[in-house]
């Protein structure tokens, strides 16, 4: 049955566009581009139009792009920074459907939207969504790459990838995970819902790290850098380039230097795990389930947690034709991790302990030792199988105690569209003004005001401190939560767990619920000014961090109206 829309309102964040609607056409070319400058009167952002070229020129974060327009419309054909140029590529309904990347020798194609990414040369990977429009099954041409089971609460219980099952189950302490394979059990561990997490794993090599020539610590040797459009992460070890990820939306495919693809990336959607009967539930999720899953040309398929707790099953490997042995992570293991050297009988695993020495490491880099990642192979030789294990060691930065996995960018490029968080598809409007509205989040959070004493006024679901200690355990800066642990995505047709469709229904701007790190982005957020939409994506990012609201949270202390007008007070 479904609840009254005036009593549900309030589940989700939903505040009134005051601008006038998304200029199109002619009225896009007769509305001035905007101008933003910091707190000294510095400009960070402006916009100059040029109705004669229909062409617009962008100034963001040290950067210039130019934006070129189909005559007379609002559609974008191309952006062009220093480094790179990218054509739009759209479908025959005239939705946005990819990018065609030139600079780096042969152009670079990804066709994408929100359940589908293909690349020349290479099947397509398609995903089934159930009616929560949650991903269900991912798909490598006909192979099923990947399958998830959920609960009747939201809750995963089941992600399968390949020959491997991950099972999972809640208890006091946090998540129980079981590793099958096979249907036979490798692994048992505990995720731990409790303590700092501190590293950070935003790309996986592992896949194609023989390819590529890497070692078993080739997140210790790679450096990446952004193109000026943000478009493209280039992967460098020393002087020279090994791949490139090229982004859209939350997909990301992966070319070698050569320009021949390598993999596909999809940014796994598990929907409103917890609901708002039970946010806690989605943030220990958060740091237990696989996050993205990897499909590569030779048929290895992986999937790994981006932020995972301690002892949290951190990767998955294996392969579709079982050419290659399985592999699995589990981040920061205790004491119980290392298996004692035995030998199997038939059916039976043989764990073989290999631990190596693992000792704090101080560099010239300022990094300090923050974990460590256990790896293990299984290989199955007559039907029996047979394991070892490493250690390698995880670093952080000294300073603010973010993840050293891999290291970080290396200053190159960082243009304006370089936004981790903003997985926006099929509308390059939508997607363009998340990217205006982030730019002006960062501005404004660069204020201790904005950063610290908004957060640190907001108290989370549940009585559990305030979004300033959510935000302190995670080992990330209000900036970096904002442009990289959140997902910004196109929220048309998702549904709530009641079955709704919130933009279609409600209209919002964006809505999102406690703990979720997955926001959902409404057509109407094209009607706010940059401003605004800084202040509406500062208000969601206050919900990820596990805040909630009245009138569906009957102990929160806000209304939505008055977490904003929190918003624009903080953060002016």
């Amino acid at each position: 049955m479904r609840r009254d829309p005036i009593a549900r309102l309030f589940i989700f964040t939903f505040v009134i566009a005051f601008a006038a609607g998304q200029a199109s056409g002619g009225d896009f070319w007769r509305t001035p581009g905007e101008t933003m400058r910091d707190a000294s009167g510095k400009i960070i952002r402006q916009e100059l139009k040029d109705p004669a070229t229909y062409t617009m020129r962008v100034f963001e974060r040290g950067q210039w792009l130019t934006y070129r327009f189909q005559p007379n419309t609002d559609r974008v054909l191309r952006v062009e920074g220093n480094d790179t140029a990218e054509d739009y590529l759209y479908d025959a309904k005239g939705g946005w459907s990819g990018i065609r990347v030139h600079g780096y020798g042969r152009p670079l194609t990804v066709r994408a939207s929100s359940d589908s990414v293909s690349t020349d040369g290479l099947p397509a990977v398609t995903i089934d969504t159930d009616d929560r429009g949650r991903h269900s099954i991912i798909r490598y041409g006909s192979q099923t790459v990947a399958a998830i089971q959920y609960a009747t609460s939201g809750e995963v219980r089941q992600f399968a990838l390949g020959n491997l099952t991950l099972g999972l189950s809640r208890t006091a302490d946090g998540f129980r995970e079981v590793l099958s394979a096979d249907e036979r059990v490798i692994r048992e561990t505990t995720a731990l819902a409790s303590g700092q997490q501190r590293s950070a794993f935003p790309l996986s090599l592992d896949a194609v790290a023989d390819r590529l020539h890497l070692g078993p610590d080739w997140s210790t040797t790679v450096r990446t850098r952004h193109s000026d459009t943000g478009t493209i992460t280039e992967v460098h070890d020393g002087a020279m380039v090994i791949a490139r990820l090229v982004k859209q939306g939350p997909m990301r495919v992966a070319f070698d230097a050569a320009g021949d693809p390598l993999f596909y990336e999809v940014r796994l959607n598990y929907g409103v795990i917890g609901g708002d009967t039970d946010p806690e539930l989605t943030r220990i999720s958060n740091a237990v389930l696989p996050t993205r899953v990897i499909i590569t040309r030779d048929g290895v398929v992986s999937a790994y947690v981006e932020r995972p707790a301690d002892s949290a099953f951190q990767m998955l490997q294996t392969s579709l034709t079982g050419s290659a042995p399985l592999t699995f992570k589990i981040f920061n293991a205790g004491k119980s991790s290392a298996a004692n050297a035995r030998r199997g009988s038939p059916g039976q695993f043989a764990l073989v302990s290999a631990r190596a020495g693992v000792s704090r490491a101080i560099s010239p880099l300022m990094i300090w030792q923050c974990g460590s990642t256990e790896t293990w192979q299984c290989v199955d030789r007559g039907g029996n199988w047979y394991c070892e294990n490493n250690y390698t060691p995880v670093y952080c930065n000294s300073g603010d105690g973010g993840g050293y996995t891999p290291p970080p960018d290396d200053g190159g490029g960082g243009g304006g569209a370089n936004y981790d968080s903003n997985d926006v598809v099929s509308d390059p409007n939508l997607t363009f003004k998340v990217n205006s509205g982030l730019t002006n989040a960062n501005n404004k959070l660069a204020n201790t005001r904005c950063s610290e004493e908004l957060l640190n006024a907001m108290p989370v679901y549940g009585g559990r401190g305030t979004a300033l200690q959510t935000l302190q355990r995670s080992g990330l800066s209000a900036t970096d939560w904002i442009n990289q642990h959140i997902s910004f995505v196109n929220g048309t047709g998702v549904r709530d767990n009641n079955g709704t469709d919130v933009c279609a229904y409600y209209n919002p701007n964006a809505w999102t619920t406690p703990y979720n790190t997955s926001v959902n982005v409404c057509s109407s957020f094209k009607n706010l000014a940059s401003a605004m939409a800084g202040t509406i994506l500062i208000h969601e990012m206050l919900h990820t961090l596990g805040v909630s609201e009245k009138p569906a949270d009957g102990s929160a202390l806000y209304t939505s109206a008055e977490i904003t007008a929190k918003v624009a007070e903080y953060c002016p």
